[in-house]
């Protein structure tokens, strides 16, 4: 995708009383012209012509939060793998890394859960869902290289907190100094949250793995669905100005935590369009997941815009894909992010449609009709 840098400006010359080589007698400056002195004065034209304006990306912070869990072990069809590099986790970490050095405006940190433990030991339900309640990989030079590495140093085990994963990400984005950088949070996982025990007996809860995970006594209540929780957090983060992507390892035998993940990633404020498969990026293959997260980094890192043209209040402004308007809708068009400081977003459609080869041009346009 091109974006215009400059703008020529061409001035528009009216000229009248120029000599046209009419047969008519010379004038002196004194001469009487016949005009009627009451006659009114003829009203002024106002020209207005449309201004174009351009438009540039903008570095955005990503903190792509990352599931650990022991299901991520498997392979993308849900069973155990031939070869442990054939899983979940380790084609996740080879996908993100290329999707992030395709895009240079994006600045990525990581965070992983739960934390890593040693699974010979004697655990209990806390050793297995533990959260720390720091970003392991801050964005910075090189932040890249070292989520890549997480994925080839560690191992998935340990259950699915992923309600205090998400907690801690947006705390960490809250608390950077740099107010005009967009943020997002991109959440990777393979199944619905769990690790929040519900008070009551055991198996007296929505189970977000087999069954009968929930009525084993040591474990069973951290393998309760955390639903409600999540869409709940999820939706005040969003709320709170970083919007959640959020790609799924779709299992098709559980298409009732497929819904629940449909539900997280409309409150996230990111979800695939109306009509999908599913609202969530939802991954069955590699394929999949190197559209997913193709498709979502080329949102962050080039349908963020920004321009120092300031337009005049009380005209319309409209924003252009290849010289086409595209409609100012916060779905699948485009919106002001910060009116006064010129940066917008194209959404859905328009992101798409904007990033869909590196020659199509974005650029913007002052008209001449009021708003």
């Amino acid at each position: 995708m091109r974006f215009l840098r400059s703008v020529p400006l061409a001035l528009l010359l009216l000229a009248c009383g120029a000599k046209t080589g009419l047969l008519v007698p010379d004038l002196g400056e004194d001469a009487d012209m016949g005009m009627d002195p009451d006659m009114p004065d003829l009203p002024t034209v106002d020209g207005c012509m449309d201004v174009p304006f351009p438009l540039a990306p903008r570095p955005a912070e990503v903190i792509f939060t990352i599931d650990r869990s022991t299901s991520m072990a498997l392979g993308l069809d849900g069973l155990p793998p031939d070869d442990p590099s054939r899983s979940r986790w380790q084609i996740l970490g080879e996908v993100l890394e290329d999707s992030l050095r395709g895009e240079p405006l994006i600045t990525a940190g990581g965070k992983f859960f739960p934390e890593v433990v040693d699974p010979g030991g004697m655990l209990g339900p806390e050793d297995v869902c533990i959260v720390t309640t720091e970003v392991e990989v801050a964005p910075g030079p090189g932040s890249a290289n070292r989520i890549v590495r997480v994925f080839r140093d560690t191992d998935p085990f340990g259950g699915t907190p992923t309600v205090d994963a998400l907690q801690v990400s947006a705390d960490f984005l809250r608390a950077r100094t740099d107010p005009d950088v967009p943020q997002f949070i991109v959440l990777a996982t393979d199944g619905g949250p769990n690790c929040n025990p519900p008070p009551g007996p055991l198996g007296e809860c929505d189970c977000a793995g087999l069954p009968m995970s929930c009525l084993d006594p040591t474990f069973g209540r951290v393998n309760c669905l955390d639903d409600e929780r999540a869409i709940r957090v999820i939706g005040d983060i969003a709320d709170d100005g970083i919007p959640i992507f959020l790609v799924g390892f779709d299992d098709p035998t559980r298409p009732d935590l497929a819904e629940v993940l449909d539900d997280m990633a409309v409150a996230g404020g990111r979800p695939r369009p109306v009509g999908s498969s599913r609202r969530f990026y939802d991954v069955r293959d590699r394929t999949d997941l190197e559209e997913a997260l193709g498709e979502i980094t080329a949102s962050v890192g080039r349908c963020l815009l920004v321009t120092d043209f300031v337009p005049t209040p009380g005209l319309q402004v409209q924003v252009r894909v290849d010289g086409v308007p595209i409609p100012e809708d916060p779905i699948d068009g485009w919106q002001w992010r910060d009116g006064a400081g010129g940066e917008l977003e194209l959404m859905g459609d328009a992101c798409r449609l904007a990033t869909a080869n590196p020659d199509v041009v974005v650029d913007g346009i002052q008209t001449c009709f009021a708003e």
